[in-house]
């Protein structure tokens, strides 16, 4: 394994998995300092059982990634992101007093009536979209929620949040024109709707009449 990242140690390769030794050293020592991208790795590895990093002795903080007066600070935890695959939505208040919500809920996407992979949606670490399980995961602060545009943005649907014809052209290749469409729980929603818990948020994007 290579160094450490976050403190430069060497850690000790293990013949049954090499990455094991390396995720619980980022466990034990710099789960308050890991990456999105290291902390669901450390997710992954123990199935999202918050319980069972419990049981061995991993402490689970938020993250707190610092901003400007125009960029509000984001916090993760993971014991948070395990915790939103249970049925009610989280919480949890900064020092500063803001108070941060953490909810999922279900979302498809398709492309000229087929499904487009959550492997292929971008990630942010305000909002995604799991790739084995489909859900939708949102954490902001409470007067920041997002709405449907703001999340199709996120995943690299839309390129303008407020336009449902800004089509990315990597979700619509063979039309040259495109125009996004959005039901929450079957029923039709514009745009400026903001996403709650446990919405079924389902995204078609199709030709307009104008490229057939």
């Amino acid at each position: 394994m290579p160094d450490c990242d976050y403190c430069e140690s060497y850690i000790e390769d293990s013949d049954d998995d090499e990455e094991q030794p390396y995720l619980t050293h980022l466990a034990e020592e710099h789960v308050d300092e890991v990456s999105t991208v290291d902390e669901r790795k450390l997710e992954k590895k123990w199935d999202g059982d918050l319980d069972k990093m419990r049981g061995d002795n991993y402490r689970f903080k938020p993250i707190t990634i610092g901003a400007s007066a125009a960029v509000v600070a984001l916090i993760i935890g993971i014991g948070v992101v395990a915790a939103m695959g249970g049925s009610s939505a989280g919480g949890d208040t900064s020092d500063d007093g803001t108070k941060w919500i953490y909810e999922h809920g279900q979302m498809a996407v398709e492309s000229g009536g087929e499904p487009v992979p959550a492997t292929e949606l971008n990630e942010t670490e305000y909002f995604y979209v799991e790739n084995q399980t489909g859900e939708w995961r949102m954490s902001v602060p409470e007067d920041y929620r997002y709405t449907v545009g703001d999340a199709l943005n996120a995943v690299g649907v839309l390129t303008d949040p407020e336009s449902p014809t800004a089509v990315n052209k990597k979700y619509a290749p063979n039309a040259t024109d495109a125009e996004v469409s959005v039901t929450v729980d079957g029923d039709p929603v514009e745009l400026s709707k903001m996403v709650k818990q446990g919405q079924n948020i389902t995204v078609r994007i199709e030709e307009t009449e104008e490229s057939q």
